[in-house]
């Protein structure tokens, strides 16, 4: 869907465009976070951070920021 593409897109811009993380690589995660955000709210954000963290050996302060930040643009949007 348009949403996950643009929420991808936006995440890899807050993460700082890492050259190693390609677009596949964070949809997984944003595809998984939104599927199990509609059975428990909130618990999708959690898998994202653990996913990236675990496949991809991100730094857990980054990848929480990250996702702080971005839930903050979707408070003021």
């Amino acid at each position: 869907s348009t949403f996950a593409i643009a929420k991808t897109v936006r995440w890899r811009v807050l993460l700082g465009r890492p050259h190693e993380l390609g677009f596949a690589a964070l949809l997984r995660p944003v595809l998984a976070g939104l599927a199990l955000n509609s059975l428990v709210p909130h618990s999708g954000e959690l898998f994202r951070a653990v996913a990236l963290q675990r496949t991809h050996e991100r730094s857990p302060a980054q990848v929480i920021a990250s996702i702080f930040v971005e839930r903050l643009f979707d408070l003021f949007a």
